[in-house]
């Protein structure tokens, strides 16, 4: 009987000899007598046939151990290859254990060509259709439970015993399927949610963490594959993550976080700063540069929370790092992709320095002259506006010399050196952000943002919105503060980030609670949600699908995830597609985009808009300029600084208001306005009021007699808002 298999194996013949065949190597195996042929040749000449469904209740019987052990040590082509990959999964049920299994998978798997899994690749409808490999329904059958959910399941009860495995098979399963990505790390985390905390701990007992170097010996391979899953999985937990929950603690602590993204920062880092390193094969289909974009999209994550409620210790992010050659080889890449391990306030100079340096590279001198003259009518700056500058595009860059027509139609007198310009800018962007225009809704907090009507996606508002987005470029080249603040998820899109669920309390935060309350409450199909929004405008209710047929697809425990993450979406990513690209496309004509990646939204509120800090008094008096009567000694002046040290912060943000525009100080600092804030002496009547030119941050003080009086008046002043002179 064992010379009739030994002979048959290797003959592959028809299904009745296969049928014997698989009964006696059962027969066999039950008896627990030994066959004569091994286990590679019965893996080459049998497992690799295509499709044996048919012997599955024959198949059972086997020693599946002993099988699966031999597997890598098997000489195949690909196709055989691919044939006995589909038959293990075919056999996923019956081949025990499971980590055998799950080896021979990953094994298999990454010596495959990737074209093999071209197939699992959704086609776009206008997309030309794709070269393929032919497969027969049985591999596509076989691939396709390769990354099902329910198989995917079975695959997680591996992650406690041998978490070093699970971490490799699920590496190169992306690598091949990087589609189904997304929706098998779901099942993981929905499946397994203590994954996190077993990948957090293997991390840190690893020789890369414990020896905190760049290490590539054989000891450090499986903590690669366990950072990068881990990365990967942390990364999309933190998408549908709210701030309430990240502070609670209960995924991981505030302490682990801290100490984890310490490592991963320097770890990051050097990584970056490795040219050497760039596309390096760790271990399978592992790659630096996979683990480098893993990295920093979750350290960006991590830091974006931090920025917004701080947790970690001062100086946590920052590295050593010379800023005189940034933009330029390693440096560059290091400041686009981990721009916080450089100081703000040394980002801010570059960013000053990169203007500049821009400026005499594209014009020399000639920047300084004017490229356009033109006339705005007081009472239609935004229309005179848009009508003679927008087309400018770039040439914005250039200084514009700008003449007011006053409600009479007279010309203004005054010559614009800068103040002017700087005038239109304020009072254009004030008359932009008005509510009947209809290009700007404000959050609950106040902060600016697109509207999101159908009406401010019509042709016509989308140039408005182009135009927008090169007044604020001017505004930031021209390093002109703005008052009005704007959402983060608005400033996101700035930086080409997209908006999760931690940026969608800002917009909403009664919708934001009622999507925590669906992530964590028992049963989700007690709220009777489908996946449809219900969107309200100018009286009307729309139903919008989130999927195809969205209205008939259920919210469940087990889809509830994608829900919430396609909500957010769609709030504060989707509706805002078409008006934030055409801002764009207007703000980079002036700004380059790789400039504006080196801040997150939080740091770009500052430098659009100052500091919110208290006051430096000692700061602003250091950085005024006096005329030719008033100095430090003098007793009007004396005064003043008295009334401004005993002036609440509310009032000293009205006064720097009131003489330069914007209530907040540059982040930098007073000595950063250009021009200095200035007092000039108006006279030594004293019933009359202060002034101020916030074109050029000048305040024209009465030389009054009393520090009372001084008070009275100058507080009369701030509050009132009157007192601006063309100057």
């Amino acid at each position: 009987m064992r010379d009739f298999v030994s002979w048959h194996l290797p003959h592959k013949l028809g299904f009745q000899s296969l049928v014997w065949c698989f009964q006696m190597i059962a027969e066999f195996e039950r008896h627990q007598e030994p066959l004569t042929l091994d286990a590679s040749e019965f893996i080459s000449c049998i497992l690799t046939i295509p499709n044996l469904a048919p012997f599955q209740v024959y198949l059972a019987t086997l020693n599946w151990e002993r099988i699966l052990s031999q597997v890598q040590n098997v000489q195949l082509d690909q196709w055989n290859r691919m044939h006995l990959l589909c038959n293990l999964l075919l056999f996923q049920k019956i081949s025990k254990p499971i980590n055998p299994y799950l080896s021979c998978l990953t094994s298999l798997i990454s010596s495959l060509n990737s074209q093999f899994f071209e197939i699992l690749k959704p086609q776009d409808e206008d997309e030309e259709p794709r070269q393929t490999l032919a497969l027969e329904p049985f591999h596509i059958q076989a691939l396709q439970t390769l990354v099902s959910k329910q198989h995917f399941q079975t695959i997680c009860k591996t992650i406690r015993t041998n978490v070093n495995q699970f971490a490799l098979f699920t590496v190169t399963l992306f690598s091949n399927c990087p589609n189904s990505k997304t929706e098998l790390l779901t099942t993981v985390l929905y499946q397994s949610p203590e994954i996190l905390q077993v990948l957090y701990h293997s991390i840190m007992q690893s020789h890369l963490y414990k020896t905190q170097s760049l290490s590539f010996e054989p000891e450090t391979l499986d903590s690669w594959n366990a950072l990068f899953l881990f990365a990967e999985l942390y990364s999309m937990l933190l998408f549908t993550c709210g701030d309430d929950e990240f502070f609670s603690e209960k995924i991981l602590s505030i302490d682990q976080v801290i100490k984890l993204s310490k490592f991963l920062k320097d770890l990051g880092y050097h990584l970056l700063w490795r040219e050497d390193l760039n596309g390096k094969v760790i271990t399978g289909r592992l790659t630096t540069d996979l683990i480098k974009d893993g990295l920093t999209r979750l350290l960006k994550q991590i830091h974006s929370r931090d920025s917004r409620r701080q947790f970690c210790p001062k100086d946590h992010w920052t590295v050593d790092f010379k800023t005189e050659s940034l933009f330029n080889g390693t440096e560059s890449v290091v400041l686009e992709q981990l721009p916080f391990v450089i100081p703000l306030e040394d980002r801010i100079k570059l960013f000053r320095a990169l203007v500049r340096q821009d400026q005499m590279d594209l014009y020399g001198l000639q920047w300084q002259h004017p490229v356009a003259r033109v006339n705005i009518r007081r009472d239609h700056i935004f229309e005179d506006g848009f009508a003679q500058l927008n087309s400018l595009q770039s040439q914005l860059k250039r200084k514009i010399a700008i003449t007011f027509i006053d409600e009479h139609g007279l010309t203004e007198a005054g010559i614009d050196g800068g103040g002017v310009f700087k005038e239109f800018l304020t009072l254009c962007l004030k008359e932009a952000f008005a509510p009947n225009i209809g290009l700007f809704e404000t959050t609950q907090d106040q902060l600016l943002y697109p509207a999101t009507t159908t009406y401010a996606t019509e042709p016509e508002q989308l140039k408005y919105f182009e135009f927008m987005g090169r007044i604020i470029g001017k505004a930031l080249y021209e390093d002109v503060l703005l008052e009005s603040p704007f959402a983060g998820f608005f400033l996101r899109k700035w930086i080409g980030l997209a908006n999760y669920l931690d940026d969608l309390p800002s917009l909403d935060k009664e919708l934001y609670q009622g999507l925590i309350y669906l992530k964590n409450c028992d049963n989700a199909e007690d709220l009777s949600l489908n996946f449809t929004l219900r969107e309200e405008q100018f009286g009307t209710s729309q139903s919008i699908d989130l999927i195809p047929n969205g209205s008939n697809v259920a919210v469940t425990n087990e889809n509830r995830i994608r829900y919430i993450y396609l909500v957010a979406h769609y709030k504060l990513n989707l509706r805002l597609q078409k008006q934030v690209r055409a801002f764009f496309s207007g703000l980079i004509d002036l700004i380059d985009p790789k400039w504006l990646k080196m801040f997150n939204e939080q740091e770009l509120q500052l430098l659009l808009g100052g500091t919110h800090l208290p006051i430096d008094v000692n700061d602003f008096k250091q950085n005024v300029v006096y005329d030719s009567v008033y100095d430090e000694k003098h007793p009007t002046i004396e005064y003043f600084w008295q009334v401004v040290e005993e002036m609440s912060q509310e009032d000293k943000e009205k006064l720097i208001k009131f003489i330069t525009s914007c209530s907040r100080p540059p982040i930098l600092g007073f000595s950063e306005l250009m021009p200095r804030i200035s007092i000039r002496f108006a006279g030594q009547e004293q019933d009359r009021l202060p002034t101020a030119s916030t074109c050029v941050n000048l305040l024209k003080l009465p030389g009054y007699k009393s520090k009372e009086l001084l008070r009275e008046k100058i507080l009369y002043a701030i509050s009132a808002g009157a007192g601006f002179e063309l100057s």
